[in-house]
């Protein structure tokens, strides 16, 4: 590409809410709106995304919320026909895509055809990056969609690795490693013991001063939280002055009904635990977003700091965005040690590390095969998490996070944008 030409990009994938895409998202687009500055125009086709018109989040970046396009009778959340189209009409020197493979595979032919079209109409080319996570290994067909794009890069070593194992290998030798960054101007550690003391009063009440565990993810069965709390229902027993918060939708269409197994295990919300006070990222309405309150970066960050201890038992993750945000806290972790968490927790040397795991296969999975948590030894992680940090995880865990400068990711993107 010629130094003089303007880039003209079109994103696709989540911006301008609260979910792990959308923050990634918010790190690359900033860092690229500012840094070429009259150099790019950016549109945002952004899915997960409920304002109800279009408009300007910088000067040269344009969102179009995904939701508003979808036609009558589109129930699609991803909005792909919408996608296609404004692909097709626009004039974009690139695409970038964040978002899984399993959501743009079925667009493969459509893609190919759209380029084949502009050819025959001897209209502006474009370029593509696609930006995805590696979870779990799939069948080949679910990677067809890889065959399209001229960069394809995922988050992990460990996901390059799954691929090598899968894909055809003219297009494996595309397949490049760039892992998310770490938002250190959101997500610190709060010094002060007397703002802790005063936020712990805020967000606990009662419960400030006994030793507190906090998740925060997802109520899925990918996340599979309800192992969390079934040890927890077992762990409390004999460590009744621990308390368990956990900032999901206690009624996530995706998940368990919270107050239902609370209940069968005889936990009492705001006495043994407690949740989010409202429906974080899933509103009933999803169209509508009724009743949806967006929780601050500021808020998150003052909720990791407050825990004694960050804890999750998620089955698999492609990165893992809210343990490296706790990390960037210095709040010590518990996790399992599977996925992407071997190789950001340096195979386990920087959390209490879960070890036993069981393989499992969710229903509509796609047949991956994910790695549930040992109760036993979840229960062993909490007590060894009571005792005080002799090893120095908290920091240790911290200098490596911090490490992951969205600046310099960002750059590199920048610069594969510019190569293509």
């Amino acid at each position: 590409m010629g130094k003089s030409k303007k880039i003209k990009l079109l994103y696709y994938g989540d911006f301008d809410g609260n979910t792990g895409y959308s923050m990634v998202s918010k790190n690359l687009i900033s860092h690229w709106s500012k840094f070429l500055k009259n150099k790019i125009e950016i549109t945002v086709f952004a899915t997960n995304n409920f304002k109800k018109t279009d408009y300007s989040y910088a000067e040269n970046v344009y969102v179009i919320p995904a939701l508003k396009t979808r036609s009558q009778n589109d129930n699609d959340p991803y909005c792909r026909n919408s996608f296609l189209k404004l692909l097709y009409n626009g004039n974009y020197t690139h695409l970038f895509c964040n978002n899984d493979i399993e959501v743009l595979n079925d667009l493969y032919s459509h893609l190919k055809n759209i380029k084949e079209d502009k050819r025959k109409e001897n209209r502006p080319k474009f370029k593509s990056i696609i930006y995805f996570p590696i979870d779990a290994k799939m069948t080949k067909d679910k990677y067809e969609v890889l065959k399209f794009f001229e960069k394809p890069v995922t988050y992990t070593e460990f996901g390059k690795e799954i691929l090598k194992e899968t894909l055809y290998p003219n297009v494996f030798k595309k397949v490049s490693v760039i892992p998310h960054g770490t938002n250190t101007n959101d997500f610190f550690p709060i010094e002060s013991k007397e703002i802790l003391k005063e936020l712990r009063t805020k967000y606990f009440g009662e419960n400030k001063n006994k030793f507190i565990f906090g998740t925060v993810n997802r109520n899925s069965a990918r996340k599979d939280i309800s192992s969390l709390i079934i040890a927890f229902s077992e762990f409390i027993k004999k460590h009744p002055e621990t308390y368990l918060y956990i900032h999901s939708n206690p009624l996530d269409e995706c998940g368990v009904n919270f107050y239902k197994l609370i209940d069968t295990l005889n936990l009492k919300e705001n006495i043994h635990i407690q949740f989010a006070d409202n429906n974080i990222t899933e509103s009933k309405d999803k169209q509508e977003a009724t009743g949806c309150i967006s929780y601050s970066l500021n808020m998150l960050n003052e909720l990791y700091n407050c825990f004694d201890c960050y804890i999750t038992t998620t089955t698999a993750e492609g990165w893992g965005l809210t343990l490296t945000e706790a990390m960037a806290t210095k709040t010590k972790a518990i996790c399992p040690i599977h996925t992407s968490f071997t190789e950001i927790t340096n195979d386990g040397e920087l959390v209490i590390p879960l070890r036993r795991l069981h393989q499992s296969c969710f229903v509509d999975d796609n047949y991956k095969l994910r790695y549930k948590s040992d109760k036993g030894e979840i229960i062993e992680a909490m007590k060894i998490a009571l005792s005080s940090d002799k090893k120095n995880l908290a920091t240790l865990s911290y200098d490596k996070v911090v490490k992951y400068n969205w600046n310099k990711i960002s750059q590199q993107f920048l610069t594969l944008l510019k190569g293509l």
